[in-house]
């Protein structure tokens, strides 16, 4: 039996235990082995059924992931190489270390192959040494063929970090792991295969992209919109703080009569009291896809690629509150699509209040053209489903453990 290693760095939201979980049920269904290699072990509770035949491993941990890492990060990230200068990749120490904690699990497990979702330092420690599939969000698997990472945000005119030296970090970490060094700084996410998971409108790369992405990772095509839905659905990350006038947005569009559903999870039992006085119901588990699209008008995200890409394939207007780079840009692709509104949660550098978001929020799910256009495109993002992109990574994954090194 062939051990597949899955591995998992960074990312915050329970999308890519979801993910994982749907591509080790393939592998597993066809005679592998599965060791999860994970940032957050407890994110597996998720695909419970897969993590409880599996091996569970903690996976190295970025120093900037840590309130205690010491690595304090720019305002702002504007390219791939920012990201992952601010999650340790600026200290050679750090780097050299990862890749030595990878050696050891690697050396531990001795998979026949490997897949890697937004794991840098993995790709890096297993470059040469075991086949890898690299797979994620358009964001998180980035073009290793191009000479640097390119800015994703037009307001800034270069990254935080310079590439030049970025490389030269990376490369003393290599030589003293006994690595040939790199070329060019995105060859950091070199893979014998590259699989981002993405509709081409949300892949921020998809000009330079020379690979063909797969569909993204929803389980099965969502149904489309049922649009008598009056619900205001919102679903926010774990990493939103409870004073956020985000969660106080959520109790204005209450207080004003709006039917609100929301799915917030670790928030404090204080603050769902709060909500919960104010009319809003909260749901404890989250909520099926198909009872959003059935009850709602519109549904209100930090921007994950899971939830946009179910509301393009099913119809569902978004209203998008970005908190990192990554769904900054999928909200800006969703408005160019006409099915979304990134809605900025400061404004010339001062923080919104809560009703001025609920404003835009109940603005956005009163916009007839909106859910309109999102229902004309929908059918179209339907059909670039047919294919299970778990299957997809699951059978490259088999060629690669076969053929070996």
């Amino acid at each position: 039996m062939k051990t597949i290693l899955i591995g998992w760095e960074l990312g915050a939201n329970r999308g890519h235990a979801v993910k994982l979980g749907a591509i080790a049920a393939r592998l597993r269904a066809r005679g592998c082995g599965i060791v999860f290699a994970v940032q957050r072990p407890d994110a597996l509770r998720a695909v419970r059924a897969e993590a409880e035949r599996s091996v569970i491993l903690q996976a190295p941990v970025w120093p900037g992931l840590l309130n205690t890492g010491g690595f304090r990060p720019l305002p702002g990230h504007v390219s791939y190489g920012d990201l992952v200068a601010d999650m340790g990749m600026r200290d050679s120490g750090v780097v050299e270390y990862m890749i030595r904690a990878w050696d050891s699990l690697l050396a531990l497990e001795k998979p026949a192959a490997i897949v890697a979702e937004f794991a840098p330092a993995l790709l890096m420690a297993a470059r040469g040494r075991v086949r890898t599939v690299a797979t994620g969000t358009g964001f998180t698997v980035p073009p290793s063929t191009l000479d640097h990472f390119p800015l994703l945000d037009e307001r800034f005119r270069k990254p935080g970090y310079g590439e030049d030296t970025l490389l030269k970090i990376v490369n003393r970490a290599a030589e003293r792991t006994g690595r040939a060094g790199y070329d060019r700084l995105p060859q950091i996410a070199t893979a014998d295969t590259s699989m981002p998971a993405v509709f081409r409108e949300l892949d921020p790369y998809a000009e330079v992209r020379a690979e063909s992405p797969i569909a993204p990772f929803l389980g099965s095509p969502p149904a489309p919109r049922d649009p008598s839905g009056e619900e205001i659905f919102v679903y926010l990350g774990e990493v939103t703080p409870p004073d956020s006038p985000l969660i106080g947005a959520i109790g204005a569009l209450a207080r004003q009569g709006h039917r609100v559903c929301a799915y917030l999870p670790l928030l404090d039992p204080e603050k769902q009291a709060e909500l919960t006085a104010a009319g809003a119901q909260l749901s404890p588990e989250p909520v099926p896809f198909a009872d959003i699209a059935r009850r709602s008008r519109i549904a209100v995200t930090n921007g994950g690629l899971g939830l946009a890409s179910s509301a393009l394939a099913s119809g569902l207007p978004l209203a998008v509150l970005p908190t990192d780079l990554e769904k900054i840009l999928n909200g800006r692709a969703l408005e160019r699509a006409g099915t979304g509104r990134s809605i900025a949660i400061k404004d010339a550098g001062r923080p919104k209040t809560a009703d001025e978001i609920a404003g835009a929020i109940a603005d956005a799910a009163g916009d007839a053209a909106l859910a309109r256009r999102a229902a004309e495109l929908a059918p179209e993002f339907r059909k670039r489903l047919e294919r299970n992109p778990a299957d997809a990574v699951a059978e490259t994954v088999m060629e690669l453990a076969q053929s070996g090194k």
